[in-house]
Order: structure tokens, then sequence, then C-alpha cells
């Protein structure tokens, strides 16, 4: 907290000085990538499609400048584009929109980002060009209805449930491999535990503060270690998210949310191996989501191969039903040229219940061919 203060502190200090003038207004650009992969899938439940083609797309808006006294004040925003998941309007267009503060005092970021669990954590390296299972972008269509991954069906490490919603962060600058980062999420609109209720925010964001199984007051700690001893790269993470349960409605299932995942990198010659954990209570009373993977990725030139694994376990519910959902996948690239790739790749996908039920069974495997355009 204080060196969110002793930021906070120098930065109101920089904006009020007379001295303060920029050498240039700020000044935008464009990037983003397009991602699109053709999949053949083999899958248990039956009148499904088994050949169809899947594809993400972002525009990226981004721009800075640096004021005469070494403050660099820049925006950033995200836009969906080409997606298929803007069939769904509740995902609505824009997907990130904040503005940065950064100085020798650190960074500090304000509107709609990823907080400092989800910014300083390690996972495993995608074996494909932006394909993977760790929270998949691609993956067999549709999963049942199986709750083992953390982000729903599709298992995930990444300590990020409280997304995109709009608060504020602060990161240290890097001293000795080591950086630190803190957010802050007043009013969580559209988080929460996998209990029901409408999650949903009024207009203009003028949210009450006692909204049906919504979790607000969410507080992010992230912190990682990054350095190199000779041709070892090395990269270790601990993260950490609390939210505070609003109003349960007299849901005595319904409690605090609170989540805590570690990673690892390790590279060298080429190699990269990365692993991941991660606990969440979901915010729902005796319930414990267990995740791991792990991945070994190998890149020489314009080539890449990889090989990744992920296991996720859903524990606790008054059901008494256990859920669990495994993939594993092998895949390669090649870079075509800058910022153009090709994809390929091999999934398999399981999802179990005990006890088994005909929405929770599946099994699943899939290829995917496709390409990544970055610019």
């Amino acid at each position: 907290m204080n060196k969110i203060l002793l930021g906070t502190t120098a930065l109101a200090a920089t904006l009020i000085s007379g001295a303060a003038m920029a050498e240039e207004p700020i000044k935008l650009s464009l990037g983003g990538y397009f991602q699109a992969y053709g999949i053949h899938q083999n899958t248990d439940l039956a009148d499904l499609r088994s050949f169809y083609v899947s594809q993400r797309g972002r525009i990226n808006i981004k721009g800075s400048t640096t004021l005469d006294n070494g403050l660099t004040v820049g925006v950033y925003t995200q836009i969906r584009a080409g997606e298929n998941a803007n069939l769904d309007k509740a995902n609505g267009m824009v997907k990130r929109a904040y503005a940065f503060f950064e100085a020798d005092f650190g960074r500090i970021e304000v509107g709609s980002a990823d907080g400092a669990a989800n910014q300083l954590g390690y996972t495993s390296p995608d074996p494909a060009p932006a394909a993977g299972v760790n929270s998949a972008n691609f993956f067999a269509n549709p999963a049942p209805s199986n709750i083992a991954g953390a982000l729903g069906s599709t298992p995930t490490t990444y300590n990020n449930w409280d997304a995109q919603n709009t608060k504020i962060s602060y990161f240290t600058p890097r001293v000795s491999g080591f950086q630190f980062g803190v957010s802050f999420t007043p009013s969580a609109c559209g988080t929460g535990p996998t209990v029901g209720g409408d999650n949903s925010c009024p207009s203009f964001g003028q949210a009450p503060s006692d909204i049906e199984f919504q979790q607000s007051e969410v507080w992010q700690l992230g912190a990682n270690y990054s350095n190199t001893f000779g041709e070892l790269e090395t990269g270790f993470s601990a993260t950490f998210v609390q939210g505070t349960l609003e109003n349960n409605d007299g849901d005595i299932t319904a409690k605090d949310r609170r989540s805590y995942g570690f990673g690892t990198n390790l590279s060298a010659r080429g190699f990269t191996l990365g692993a991941s954990y991660l606990h969440d209570n979901e915010g729902v009373v005796d319930v414990k989501v267990d995740a791991w993977d792990i991945g070994l990725k190998y890149t020489t030139g314009p080539f890449s191969a990889g090989l990744q694994h992920i296991e996720s376990k859903r524990q606790g519910d008054s059901d008494g039903v256990e859920y669990e959902v495994r993939a594993t996948m092998i895949g390669g690239g090649y870079a075509v040229g800058p910022g153009i790739n090709l994809g390929v790749g091999y999934q398999v996908w399981s999802w179990d219940a005990t006890p088994l039920t005909e929405d929770t069974k599946n099994d699943a495997d899939m290829i995917l061919v496709g390409t990544v355009l970055n610019f």
C-alpha cells in the first residue's frame, strides 16, 4: 500500500508541475491480430458438425507521449473484430480500454484492463501460434455441461476471473529481477460465483452496492521474478485475487471469492519449459477448483513445436458430483514472414464426472490447421 501511495504522490506532483509540457501530443497507431483455424473434430456428442472454421480478431488502438519531465502518458483500446464471439451481444465490441502513466516510480493503469494477477502470472507455452489447451482459444465445440474449468468447460490456470472490469492498477519497476503489482476493482459487475443471479451492470456504471451474487471490491496481487543465468532464462510468479460478496439473497452457499496461483518458465537453447497451478473457490461454500498445466516448446529459426497438458477438477458441490476435464495438445508453427504465422495441432479432450451422466461425459479429439496474422 505504501508503494501505491508513493507512486500516486509522484504522479500527482508530476501532473501539476508547470514545466510538464509534452514535446508532442498523443498520437494514435493501429495494430492487432487475426487468428483462424480450420478444425476437424470427432466427439461422443451426437449430431455435431465434424468440420468448421473458428476465428478471433482484435484491433488495437494505442498511443503515448513523453513529457519533458520524463513522464510517459498513453492510452490503449482493444476492439473485437471478426470474432465468432461477436454473435453474443453480451460480449460487446470493446475488450479493453485504459489510460496509463509510467515513469521511474513504476506504472499506473486506469480503466478496463487485465489486473496484476493476470499480467504478472506465468503459464506453460502454447504448442502452436495462439493455440493451446490452457484457456483454449480453439477447442472441441460444444463442450458438455461440465464445470470443472475455472472459466467454464475449458480449463485454465490464468488467475483472471475479474477479467477486464474497470479497475486501477499499480506496477513497480523491476528491481533485481523482481516486480510487484496490485489492482483494485470497486464494482465487479459481470463477475461472480457460478451460483446464478443477474450480474449485469446498470447504465453508466451506476451500480448499487448489493447486487445479488456479485463480487465487488476485488483486490489482485501479483509478483514475479525474471532473470538470466548464463544461457538459462528463468521466470517465477505468484498471484492472489480476493473479492467481497455483496448480497447472497439468502443463498447460504455463496461466499467471498478467493483464488491463488503459481507459475514458472525456464528457457535455454530454444527450449521453454513451463508449468502453473491455480486454486479457486469460485465463491461457493465448500467448492474448490484445482487446475494445473505443463508444457514444453522448442523454437529454431522460423520453426516451432510443442506439447502441452492441462487438468482441472471441481469438488464440493451440494449435489455431490465431482467434475474433471483433461486436455492434451501437440502442435507446431512456421513463421512465413514478419507477423505471418502458420499453425497446426492435434488436441485430445476428456470431460468426466463422478457419478457420470449424459450431460457431463464427453471425449473428443481434433485436428487444427490455420494462420495467425499480427499487424
